[in-house]
């Protein structure tokens, strides 16, 4: 969901690999998402990589708005520790890291796939995405990943997440408002037309104003106000 921020940290040869604080206090070698790498020659060390997925700047807001609603749950191939930092960070407690595709799909499979939804943008996530009841892929996801997807986001990365959900409770809820007035004209009005109560012109005017109503209410769709897009 984020592109990869490779930094080469060049260090003195006698130095000793730092270790990340238990604390995960806010330095880069202790940031939730950042791998490091040491890389030695003769047993002294020549470099030490950082290699990181920067979160962005609205995943905190957005993670607010789906917590009000829904569970949320992190199946990730990252390690465990990490993942537990981060996802102590944002206040997700159904935590699973170090996990392959096969383990992902099996965690997927005890936790009702049928209700569930999926987003993900790596390889390893296509299984999962397959066998969800809805899955989701970011724009720049892998395209595997894509392939696999109910839903690419082109223009938007997770934060388009509320808006797509919010979007499809709307719209069930208009569907349902339709069927409802669809129900009721027909099983009124329909018998006073064909008992000859009702003149067919005023049947027939009746039929033009009730599919006016349903394309007037079914418009109502658009009031739910789209994300921004990803610059």
């Amino acid at each position: 969901m984020a592109t990869t921020d490779n930094k080469a940290v060049p260090c003195d040869p006698k130095l000793t690999p730092p270790r990340p604080s238990p604390t995960g206090g806010g330095s880069a070698l202790t940031d939730a998402n950042t791998t490091h790498v040491y890389l030695a020659e003769n047993r002294e060390l020549r470099a030490h990589y950082q290699l990181g997925d920067p979160e962005r700047d609205n995943l905190a807001a957005t993670l607010a708005r789906l917590q009000a609603h829904y569970h949320l749950a992190i199946a990730s191939g990252d390690r465990a520790e990490n993942v537990a930092r981060l996802a102590a960070r944002y206040g997700i407690t159904d935590r699973h890291g170090g996990l392959d595709p096969a383990a992902k799909l099996a965690l997927l499979e005890a936790n009702d796939p049928e209700h569930t939804l999926m987003i993900g943008d790596g390889i390893n996530d296509a299984p999962v995405l397959a066998r969800a009841s809805v899955s989701v892929a970011v724009g720049r996801a892998n395209p595997l990943s894509q392939t696999h997807a109910d839903i690419v986001l082109l223009k938007n990365g997770p934060e388009a997440l509320p808006y797509l959900l919010e979007l499809a409770a709307r719209s069930r809820r208009i569907t349902r408002q339709n069927l409802a007035w669809a129900t009721v004209y027909n099983l009124t009005i329909l018998p006073l037309a064909i008992s000859g109560h009702l003149t067919p012109w005023i049947a027939a005017l009746g039929m033009s104003t009730s599919s006016l109503l349903v394309i007037a209410n079914a418009l109502r769709i658009h009031r739910t106000p789209p994300p921004p897009a990803a610059e």
